[in-house]
């Protein structure tokens, strides 16, 4: 047996059994709890089931003077009850979906690295490298200017290429599939419900 407290403080004792949408069991006037018992084996092995004893039976408790808006108070509580699982699981969904753009972003931020190499490497191969490649050419015979545009194409080329690896690398960075499937589960389980 759990408890709920009401709005107005009142505590109301609760039997909850079960997993799967809630079903919550009213009995009648002067009902403890002990009158939808029978009932409880039979629901809980589909449903949430919370059976509770009114206000004032059994071990609930009273807060005078009796009136039905605290009887619906009571109900009121055990439906924010009911919800506390839904409220858990949204959370879990909510976690599982910062684990997998956790892992998502990682493989983001490799691709960025890759365009940064390639960046980096890019521009020190054309400083570097270009201008000790165009006096190769310039000791072959090619005109002083032909040489640096022919050099500086090559490595353009050479950029280009980690260009395209960093592109493959980002691009298979996907939506969060896990938790997309497991939020539709969820949402088909309370449509259900």
């Amino acid at each position: 047996m759990s408890r709920v407290t009401s709005r107005d403080g009142t505590s109301i004792v609760c039997d909850r059994q079960g997993s799967g949408p809630a079903v919550i069991l009213v009995g009648g006037g002067l009902d403890d709890g002990s009158e939808n018992a029978p009932l409880v084996p039979e629901l809980s092995a589909q449903f949430t089931v919370l059976n509770y004893a009114r206000r004032g039976r059994g071990d609930s408790g009273d807060t005078p003077p009796y009136a039905v808006e605290r009887e619906i108070e009571d109900i009121g509580a055990l439906v924010a009850e009911a919800s506390r699982d839904l409220s858990t699981l949204l959370r879990a969904e909510v976690d599982l979906a910062k684990a997998e753009i956790k892992d998502e972003a990682k493989t983001a931020a490799k691709g960025g690295a890759m365009f940064g190499a390639a960046a980096f490497l890019g521009l020190l191969a054309v400083i570097l490298l270009s201008i000790a490649l165009a006096y190769g050419l310039i000791t072959l015979g090619v005109w002083t200017w032909l040489a640096f545009v022919i050099v500086a194409v090559l490595y353009l080329l050479l950029a280009a290429v980690l260009v395209l690896i960093g592109r493959n690398a980002v691009s298979q960075v996907g939506p969060p599939e896990r938790t997309i499937r497991t939020v539709r589960e969820t949402v088909n389980v309370v449509k259900r419900g």
